[in-house]
């Protein structure tokens, strides 16, 4: 299971995805072609799921893992987007008893449209998600 990392710009946030560390998306998220941008995100995703199903399984042990989105500013199709990932995630938790994936949403702590709608992308996704309040 390979390392992803996408560098950051004006228009799509920094992607960190390593399957036994950090994973974490963060920044503005309005890209030109939002299924272009999120696609290999998702089959990451889908890997590591499948990843972490298998070891969990094979060796009978906990899969804890934590997943952060701390997102600026996304349009709505990155909302949809998002949506996808964590519907993803939840699915992925789902599959094994012993897959326990910890969403963090963080957010500035003065900006509650971010906030707001990381509890409407929680509600429809299903996935319950811990909110943080970053303070710079």
């Amino acid at each position: 299971m390979n390392k992803y990392y996408k560098e950051g710009t004006s228009h799509s946030p920094v992607v960190s995805l390593d399957p036994e560390g950090e994973i974490t998306i963060k920044g503005e998220s309005r890209p030109e072609d939002v299924s272009e941008f999120y696609g290999p995100i998702s089959k990451w995703f889908e890997d590591w799921g499948s990843n972490l199903y298998y070891r969990s399984g094979e060796f009978d042990q906990e899969q804890a893992r934590t997943v952060r989105f701390e997102y600026e500013y996304f349009n709505s199709s990155s909302a949809k987007k998002i949506l996808d990932l964590l519907s993803q995630i939840a699915e992925i938790e789902a599959s094994h008893k012993h897959i326990n994936i910890t969403v963090e949403w963080a957010y500035e702590a003065d900006d509650d449209d971010i906030e707001d709608s990381g509890k409407e992308l929680e509600e429809m996704s299903g996935k319950t998600m811990t909110f943080v309040a970053v303070t710079e």
